[in-house]
């Protein structure tokens, strides 16, 4: 008979096979999800950025800050020859997202030991919030990667040696924090992790001094020297581009915007966590308060953080924009599953564990498999499936292009606002055809005025119906996947 201590032993290596098959789904018809606008930008930004020394900061002037176009661009370098774009970028994204999983454990050992950090790793891979848009070329993967990498450090310095944060490991944890923030500026709401840690670790110390205080602030201070020296020179190059996007511009629409988020948060945190892990979640908050656990009290308090700034600032709100929970949720749900395997047996622990998961894993398979019926936000449905942000008939577009091009040369204009011009010659297959991304496709106040050539097409997107008077005959419609829009090819005249 195999002794209690091998029988537990046995349970972990059931709990990492269970987080390798995780890991190993997560890169599964990477190309089943039609590629979305946010991706062709980020991809393209990804070719410009490094194309020349000039062009390092030019994703500025869209507003994406550099450090994940330069990441994109050094993948398509290296294997742009071999793997297609938008598979290459979300396969980035996906390892970005094992990176942070790889933290979660990481952290988790450092709080308690490795089989907390096992379960929260298996929480982690399991959300749908970031199962689904770490499958996507979003800057979040990225962001969340570095600042992760950054808590770690800071977490497991202060264990070993509380009150000392050696230099390098301060510029160390500066830099990754920097390099969060320059991939996208709202790191800044995950940021509030590190006073709640420092506060929290000082209301729960025993011996209270000033001196000691002073000391664990200095290596604090210097991180934001670190953070402040990198990221000041762009933060200040495109303030100005952002200040549309500030809540406090308009006063009056604080509160309402602040209320409506919130709704949308709870909203989608019941699809994208699912209740079963909501529940877990809640439940390992009221007994760690009960038990008077404070180890784990600055996990809530940062999840309420991130909660109240994300609905506070964020005016343009999207279900992506919770990919920084996953992680808090993560760590709280995994604490009641490990004080319960501490109170039971492996019979009841494991499969209560998979029990409570199921459902989220349904939904992941259900993301891979058939992403179309998956439960995910309608926010999500809607623009990644069904409105003009949706790359949903471009397979149909490049295959009418590759025919009408088999016997000659043809010239496609495309809207240059935002259109899918890029995503043709880069992603498909468009035969003997030549993308011209036009302005004037985007001015529908005056005529279309193209050169008069018998092979020429227009191909609209975003506005699929021409102005009236406009010297277009149709050819094509591709429907999204409602059938509510379409993208159409048209013959100039």
């Amino acid at each position: 008979m195999s002794s209690p201590a091998k029988f537990q032993e046995k349970g972990l290596y059931l709990l990492i096979f269970v987080m390798f098959l995780l890991i190993f789904v997560r890169f599964i018809n990477l190309n089943k999800i039609p590629i979305f606008i946010d991706e062709q930008a980020h991809l393209r930004m990804g070719e410009v950025s490094l194309n020349g020394f000039g062009n390092l900061f030019s994703s500025l002037s869209y507003r994406i800050f550099p450090v994940v176009p330069w990441i994109l661009g050094i993948s398509q370098i290296l294997f742009g020859n071999v793997v297609n774009y938008l598979v290459l970028g979300r396969a980035i994204m996906v390892i970005a997202d094992i990176l942070s999983a790889l933290f979660v454990y990481m952290i988790g050992k450092e709080i308690f030991d490795r089989k907390y950090g096992i379960l929260a790793a298996i929480v982690y891979l399991s959300l749908p919030l970031n199962f689904f848009h770490s499958r996507l070329v979003l800057l979040e993967p990225i962001t969340f990667m570095f600042f992760i990498g950054a808590l770690y450090f800071f977490i497991k310095n202060r264990s070993k040696n509380y009150g000392k944060l050696p230099l390098a490991q301060s510029g160390l944890i500066g830099s990754f924090l920097a390099l969060s923030f320059l991939s996208k500026p709202t790191a800044l709401v995950l940021f509030t992790a590190f006073p709640i840690i420092f506060i929290n670790s000082w209301v729960n110390t025993k011996t209270k001094s000033i001196a000691q205080i002073a000391k664990d602030l200095l290596p604090i201070l210097l991180i934001v020297c670190v953070g402040l020296a990198i990221t000041i020179p762009v933060t200040f190059s495109v303030w100005s581009k952002f200040s549309d996007l500030l809540v406090w511009n308009n006063p009056a629409s604080i509160l309402p915007i602040f209320k409506k988020n919130l709704w949308l948060t709870w909203w989608w945190l019941k699809a994208y966590v699912t209740m079963p892990i909501i529940a877990l979640s809640l439940l390992a908050t009221i007994f760690s308060l009960l038990s008077k656990m404070w180890r784990i009290s600055w996990i809530y308090l940062w999840f309420g953080a991130i909660v109240i700034l994300n609905s506070l600032l964020a005016i343009f709100f999207f279900p992506r924009h919770l990919y920084f929970l996953a992680f808090p949720i993560s760590l709280l749900t995994a604490y009641i599953l490990y004080e319960l395997s501490k109170r039971t047996s492996q019979f009841i622990w494991i499969p209560f564990i998979f029990f409570f998961l199921v459902i989220a894993w349904k939904v992941d398979f259900q993301i891979v498999a058939n992403p179309q019926i998956a439960p995910i936000a309608l926010e999500d449905k809607q623009q990644f499936f069904e409105d003009w942000t949706s790359g949903v008939g471009l397979d149909g577009v490049s295959s009418q292009l590759q025919k009408i091009s088999r016997d000659k040369k043809i010239l496609v204009f495309t809207e240059a606002d935002e259109s899918f011009g890029w995503a043709l010659t880069h992603l498909y297959n468009i035969g003997n055809t030549t993308i011209i991304e036009s302005e004037m496709l985007n001015d529908r106040r005056s005529m279309l005025n193209l050169p008069k050539k018998d092979n020429i097409y227009v191909v609209l997107n975003r506005e699929p119906d021409p102005p009236q008077g406009w010297p277009l005959e149709l050819v094509g419609a591709y429907p999204k996947h409602t059938e509510r829009r379409y993208i159409k090819i048209y013959k100039y005249q």
